[in-house]
């Protein structure tokens, strides 16, 4: 697959790492990390498909919540950690401030410390405290108003405590062992070094020190301590891990921990998707071809084939291999993204055809994903249809999102702007006609 990145700006209150983050589309990951989170997401009251998953290349050791039903892990995290029983460790944390409302409780809390006269901290840093993203320390040269301030702090550390119980609770109910809580607790702990030392009053995060003794605590007196994930489980998780060290880390690192010799499948994939990185497409075809030699019906191999051929220039054969893809897996929409990018780059009259309805399935599947809209806009633009065009410019400008109420207002007139120019150019009460109606009658509501 060819890990697609995005960088913008996405929620009201955006983390700091988001503001700056490569979103990564890949399925494979996705797919992993919801297998990882369908029993603690099934406790916790969720149905498949109501949280998504997604991963960030960024190499800190950080996870969050954001905008809703929404976790972001960072390629650091992934490849910090050991095992799955680490990984779900973080992810039902983060899953238990989804399910107590976490981020809702925190604007409303800000809001309420914003209307005390008696301090004055800035809305960048109040927005910083809005998200899981960091461990944000209070120094005096940032607060002006001391007792709101801490208050504020208090209430989210309160939160934090809050989310380390319930996913403490859900290990226990499920059976699984504690002992990946601990030894996240553990790393924590020695990221944060002198951090920790700090009074735990000025922090958004109870001290590492205190959630270890609790996490220990829990793993002492589990009847579940031994238990262990299942292989499937353990070995999806090593093999994510591998794809990402090879796509994140420099060709010395790579082939210091997979040299030529290892032919293992870790070290296949790992070198496949590092020659990838570095635009050594026919290197990276010989280590996924070995690969589907071994499994010839792993579609995620067969993907990163698709991909690297398209890289090379055989636009015909890698369109084959995602309509064989395609027929098992019509549910993906980034399949389906990606395939319409490969025949818009093969460019005939056919493609360009098959392009548009890859394009109109996948935004069926889920219209909130930007890139389609972006792939949109060059497909007719090569095509030169131009009312679908600014159509999809209008749907691509009400998506986007951003922290400035001002940007906000610009970019609903932009799309209403456009929208209107789209119905000049459109079949009248054609589909597209009527959804720039409807964008046209929903941005006039909002004046």
């Amino acid at each position: 697959m060819r890990i697609k990145i995005y960088i913008f700006a996405i929620y009201l209150f955006m983390s700091p790492v988001l503001a700056n983050a490569g979103i990564v589309r890949d399925v494979e990951t996705e797919r992993a990390f919801k297998l990882f989170n369908k029993d603690v997401e099934k406790y916790m009251g969720y149905k498949n498909g109501d949280i998504q998953h997604r991963l960030i290349i960024n190499d800190q050791f950080n996870a969050f919540v954001e905008g809703g039903k929404n976790v972001f892990y960072n390629s650091g995290l992934i490849l910090k950690i050991k095992n799955v029983g680490q990984f779900i460790a973080v992810s039902a944390h983060e899953l238990a401030h989804i399910k107590n409302g976490d981020l809702n409780k925190r604007m409303v809390a800000k809001n309420k410390a914003e209307n005390l006269g008696a301090y004055g901290i800035g809305i960048a840093f109040l927005s910083g405290l809005l998200s899981n993203s960091t461990d944000v320390t209070v120094g005096g040269s940032m607060l002006y108003g001391q007792v709101a301030g801490r208050s504020f702090v208090g209430y989210i550390r309160g939160q934090e405590k809050a989310a380390d119980a319930l996913s403490l609770e859900v290990f226990k109910k499920l059976k699984y062992s504690p002992i990946g809580v601990v030894k996240v607790q553990e790393l924590m702990l020695e990221r944060e070094g002198i951090v920790s030392k700090k009074a735990e009053y000025v922090r958004t995060h109870p001290t590492s020190e205190n959630r270890l003794k609790v996490a220990k605590s829990a793993l002492e007196k589990s009847p579940y301590k031994n238990n262990k994930f299942p292989k499937k489980w353990r070995d999806t998780f090593l093999r994510i891990q591998a794809k990402l060290f090879g796509y994140t880390k420099d060709r010395r690192e790579v082939y210091n921990k997979y040299p030529v010799s290892d032919k293992s499948d870790l070290a296949r994939y790992a070198r496949a998707m590092n020659y990838y990185s570095n635009q050594k497409f026919k290197q990276a075809i010989f280590e996924i071809e070995q690969l589907l030699k071994k499994n010839p019906d792993d579609i995620f191999y067969q993907e990163n084939k698709a991909v690297f051929l398209s890289a090379l220039g055989n636009h015909k054969k890698a369109i084959k291999i995602y309509e064989k893809i395609l027929k098992k897996n019509r549910k993906e929409d980034i399949f389906w993204i990606e395939y319409a990018r490969i025949l818009i780059e093969e460019g005939s009259k056919e493609s360009l055809k098959d392009a548009e309805y890859a394009l109109l399935k996948a935004r069926f599947l889920n219209p909130d994903e930007l890139s389609l809209y972006r792939i949109m806009i060059g497909l007719y633009s090569k095509t030169k249809q131009e009312g679908k065009r600014l159509l999809a410019y209008s749907e691509l400008m009400l998506l986007k999102r951003t922290y400035s109420e001002l940007m906000l207002l610009k970019r609903n007139k932009r799309a209403l702007d456009l929208a209107k120019q789209a119905q000049k150019k459109l079949k009248k009460n054609s589909p597209e006609y009527i959804r720039a109606g409807d964008i046209i009658s929903m941005m006039k509501n909002k004046k």
